[in-house]
């Protein structure tokens, strides 16, 4: 499965190569003290998620060799004019951090480091538009607690910045990333101290399908800025910021799924959002004789276990509802498990559970999910892909026999002779 969403790592390294270090004039203890305050250091670690939406991009050698987020062009680099251009030829105090600096030698030092780099994030971003409609660029940056000398210091200095570029950030993509921060306990700006967000140059200013936001987290939340070493609180930082950008990448991915699409049918189909929660309630409560569905919904989403959650809007109402969530068959096989699925009365009979269904099987396809069950009608069921499952051997918890269907969504996925089926432990609390 191609990646989505690229997070994009430029200043986490403090290498800098033999053949880099005999350009720079500096002693090594110089150069120790600017690698120390000039470097991300463990954004690598902090911006690292584990989801098949997202690859990382972690620039090799430290931006005192060659910044890969400056522009090559010195006239269009306003950090040229303190000797940090695309090549640093000074330090933070402004004194020479090369002795010389031929074009010859500025040159190669691009070819050999900048190009190949933007050259790959040029190819995921387009990977990622070609399999998927669109591209979100997360840029992973820290920052220090204490202005540089250059920099204006009377600018916020939040716990999270985050970075939008006119264009390429949508005004959605910097709300919901300033909702997760907050909700974490971060304090939060927008463009505040820095600003912008990268985006592969042949796409910049032309093509809305690529997403760009930058997240500067402040140093001084998890590493001791004077030498570099975590914090003791590093790893709960870290998880924080981990569940922020998942979060993040999976609401992007959505929205980017769904913002263009026609509306067909009886309603359009989306994505759920935050504020979609009572009404979600509302239709699955007025659906069934009880509100167990309703609470399995809400149980489900407190749980962070609705794996697709798609919503039919009519007329600006919600009116229908599907959820999917993990099911586990045998060793560990993870498969998605369709329901409860709901429409109101009044818009019953006119395809609209169909759309949702068929949303949500496509969407649990693109998320990775490789076969999917259902407890329901066969009848209804069957027109989806689904089959008997104990055909291939597999039954579930409630005793559904013939009701209880599987397909596959990606061939040859499905566990037969896995046996039993598990449904997310919300199931067995309104059983």
């Amino acid at each position: 499965m191609s990646a989505f969403a690229i997070l994009h790592i430029p200043h986490s390294s403090t290498v800098v190569p033999p053949a880099a270090r005999s350009g720079l004039s500096v002693t090594d203890a110089a150069l120790a003290h600017e690698i120390l305050h000039l470097t991300d250091h463990f954004t690598d670690e902090i911006y690292s998620i584990d989801d098949p939406l997202a690859v990382q991009l972690v620039y090799p050698v430290s931006r005192l060799v060659v910044d890969p987020e400056r522009f090559t062009d010195d006239e269009k680099e306003s950090m040229a004019a303190h000797g940090m251009g695309v090549v640093y030829t000074r330090t933070l105090d402004g004194a020479p951090l090369r002795a010389t600096l031929a074009a010859s030698d500025r040159r190669a030092l691009i070819e050999t480091y900048y190009e190949p780099h933007h050259a790959r994030l040029t190819a995921l971003v387009d990977e990622a538009v070609t399999a998927h409609g669109a591209a979100l660029v997360l840029d992973g940056h820290s920052y220090p607690s204490r202005p540089h000398p250059f920099e204006d210091a009377s600018r916020p200095r939040p716990e999270v910045c985050l970075g939008t570029d006119g264009f390429h950030t949508p005004e959605w993509l910097f709300e919901e990333a300033a909702r997760l921060c907050r909700g974490a306990g971060f304090s939060v700006d927008r463009d505040q101290p820095f600003a912008g967000a990268i985006v592969p140059s042949k796409r910049y200013s032309t093509d809305r399908s690529v997403l760009s936001l930058m997240l500067e987290l402040r140093r001084d939340t998890y590493v001791d800025e004077e030498s570099g070493a975590k914090r003791p609180q590093f790893d709960e930082v870290r998880a924080r910021m981990q569940t922020i950008v998942r979060a993040i990448v999976r609401t992007a991915f959505e929205r980017t799924r769904w913002s263009d699409a026609p509306e067909r049918g009886a309603a359009f189909v989306r994505p759920e959002a935050p504020e979609d929660a009572a009404a979600i309630h509302a239709v699955h409560a007025a659906s069934f004789p009880t509100d167990a569905e309703a609470r399995l919904v809400d149980l489900l989403r407190a749980a962070g276990h609705l794996s697709v959650s798609l919503v039919a809007e009519a007329g600006g109402e919600v009116v229908g509802h599907v959820a999917f969530s993990p099911v586990t068959a045998g060793a560990g096989a993870a498969g998605a498990g369709l329901g409860p699925v709901a429409v109101v009365e009044s818009h019953r009979r006119q395809g609209i559970a169909a759309e949702l269904i068929r949303a949500g099987l496509e969407t649990c396809r693109r998320l990775g999910f490789e076969w999917a069950v259902v407890l329901g009608d066969p009848k209804y069921y069957s027109r989806f892909g689904f089959g008997p499952a104990s055909d291939s051997g597999l039954r579930d918890e409630y005793g559904g026999g013939s009701a209880f269907q599987a397909m596959e969504l990606t061939p040859g996925a499905l566990p037969a002779g896995a046996g039993l089926v598990r449904y997310a432990p919300e199931f067995a609390l309104v059983s």
